[in-house]
């Protein structure tokens, strides 16, 4: 419900100051998610899906690569960008899924 998917089944819900009914698109903008279940393309490589992932929150190319860079670094997965993530263990998937969720630099990511 936090994450505007869902609606409230009661009461209300406030994130950083924001109704989750009246503004989810600004409450996604502000947050980050990582689902319990991998959501990953198999099919695309680690580059690919924080390409796309960059994509759905309009994060400017350039911008974008310097990030993807910055997180792969991060978490130890600049040597797999070009795999496929079909055949990444789950270590390495929620790694990724942690990268998915903050490329668009929601308030309080990584890079401060």
């Amino acid at each position: 419900m936090m994450t505007t998917l869902v609606k409230p089944t009661g009461g209300r819900i406030v994130v950083s100051g924001l109704d989750t009914e009246k503004d989810p698109g600004m409450i996604r903008q502000k947050i980050g998610v990582v689902p319990q279940q991998h959501s990953l393309y198999a099919d695309l490589t680690a580059r690919e899906n924080l390409e796309l992932m960059g994509n759905l929150y309009d994060v400017p190319n350039k911008l974008m690569e310097e990030r993807i860079d910055y997180y792969l670094k991060l978490v130890n997965l600049e040597t797999h960008s070009d795999r496929f993530t079909g055949g990444f263990s789950g270590g390495m998937k929620q790694r990724l899924s942690v990268i998915c969720a903050v490329i668009h630099d929601p308030e309080n990511n990584l890079l401060g």
